[in-house]
């Protein structure tokens, strides 16, 4: 198995520390993410950062200021050989099969995988991910040309926590507030 990082970074918001903090639920996320329902993580400080900001913003739009919730990052370690007895699935690099993966798991109503993580770029949605979907659904874009639609920037990883005993090897070790200086 290839080295992953050590440390991961969970963008969220002030309301669901407590939540969190009690226990990970792995099917909690809304939506069809890129590898499916799981408690997602990166690598990348800066992106956690913006995602807890979107979120707050999200959240913030229909509250008064004193209900007003903070972007905060959860910090955890994962131990690579304790990854290593799981069943997991590494992408390396956005390929045809990272591609099919996260086409499958964001728009087949019948795909699970039953991998206990996934390790990977993150699919960018520059280009409106739906959109783009339902050209290569159609056969309007070659796979390779989904590929080159989805892939992100460089250093834009995700990891997902897919079961419960997968959960069981991310350690938290810490949560702090984040200073909005991403506001976009």
């Amino acid at each position: 198995m290839i080295k992953l990082p050590d440390i991961y970074y969970h963008g969220t918001i002030s309301i669901h520390v407590p939540s969190l903090m009690e226990g990970i639920i792995v099917d909690k996320n809304k939506g069809r993410p890129d590898f499916g329902k799981g408690f997602y993580l990166t690598s990348n400080l800066i992106e956690a950062e913006k995602w807890a900001i979107r979120k707050a913003g999200y959240e913030n739009t229909d509250r008064t200021s004193e209900e007003q919730v903070v972007p905060v990052i959860l910090v955890a370690r994962i131990i690579n050989s304790d990854l290593a007895k799981l069943a997991g699935k590494i992408f390396k690099v956005p390929d045809v099969i990272w591609a099919e993966f996260v086409y499958n798991n964001r728009r087949a109503e019948d795909f699970f995988h039953d991998f206990d993580f996934v390790y990977g770029p993150i699919a960018d949605g520059k280009n409106k991910l739906w959109p783009v979907f339902e050209k290569y659904k159609n056969r309007k874009i070659s796979l390779e040309k989904l590929v080159e639609l989805i892939s992100p920037q460089e250093g834009q990883d995700q990891i997902s926590f897919n079961t419960p005993i997968a959960l069981g090897y991310l350690k938290v070790s810490g949560i702090r507030e984040v200073r909005t200086r991403w506001a976009n």
